[in-house]
Formats: structure tokens, sequence, C-alpha cells
């Protein structure tokens, strides 16, 4: 861990795809990472790894981005990282069924994730 490091990136849907790999740019760029996943710990965790071959500090933060107290407890944990200077909101939910077959509980579940989570992360 590089210790003299204290620029901090805050990666929602951190676990894979896109946020692994921005995960991964940042951690070449010198910033501690904190990786954020909803549900796939397992997938955080192997963020984690591959930030960690880069010598900064990370941690992995589980939980729903739609409860205002985990994203207070989230900033928290960055904080502990150093100095908060990156947040990428790219948490998302996606349904992967026809628009006709969505409910309106479908429909509220997505904009709380794709909407809400972004306003209060950006709120803190």
């Amino acid at each position: 861990m590089n210790r003299n490091n204290n620029k901090v990136a805050i990666v929602t849907g951190g676990a894979k795809n896109i946020g692994r790999a921005t995960c991964i740019e940042l951690a070449k760029l010198n910033f501690n990472i904190l990786i954020h996943a909803n549900t796939d710990k397992t997938g955080a965790k192997e963020t984690k790894n591959l930030v960690d071959a880069f010598k900064v500090a990370s941690r992995v933060v589980i939980g729903d981005l739609t409860d205002q107290n985990f994203v207070n407890n989230l900033f928290d944990e960055a904080f502990k990282l150093g100095n908060l200077s990156v947040l990428i909101n790219n948490a998302s939910q996606r349904n992967f069924f026809k628009f006709e077959d969505m409910t309106y509980e479908d429909w509220r579940h997505i904009l709380n994730i794709n909407l809400d989570a972004v306003f209060l992360t950006c709120k803190k």
C-alpha cells in the first residue's frame, strides 16, 4: 500500500465490467479506491485484488445506494482512505425483460438505482 497517497476515488458498481476497469485505471493513476457493490461481494473482492496489485489502498463496501444511511457510511469509509477526489457513479440497474412485462415496481426499482442513488451520492 502506498501510504503517501492521499487521493481517493469512490467507484459505485465496481465489482465488474466498466466499474472494474475504472477502478483499475484509477489505481494506475495512484488513487486509493473504495469499491462499491450492491450484492456482488465476490466480484468486488476480485476487483480489489486487481487494484491492490498497483500498491494503492482499497476497501470494498457492499450495500444499497438508495439507502441514505448506507451512503453516509460509504463516504465515511472513503474518508478513511484519504481525501475524496473522485466520485464515479457507475452503479446501474438493468432488467432483461420486455417493457410490456415490466411492472410499476420494476420501473421504480430501476429509477431508484439509476437516479436516486446518483442524487444521494452527489449530495453527500
